[in-house]
């Protein structure tokens, strides 16, 4: 499983490193490794939570 991880977090890094922050690529390596958990969100219902939550990202989530 670790192996498995770190090849994916290899070619993530290869393939992002040169525009990509650190933190980015943190979050990129979870998304992958919990790819089966992140599969199951409704990313419509995360979307409206944002909007009704923050004035700022309303106007730019809501196209």
């Amino acid at each position: 499983m670790c192996e498995r991880s770190f090849s994916k977090l290899k070619l993530l890094k290869t393939s992002l490193r040169s525009t990509t922050a650190q933190e980015n690529l943190e979050c990129l390596f979870l998304m992958q490794c919990e790819r089966d958990i992140l599969n199951q969100v409704d990313g419509n219902h995360i979307i409206d939570k944002m909007c009704s939550s923050s004035r700022e990202m309303n106007p730019l989530l809501s196209l």
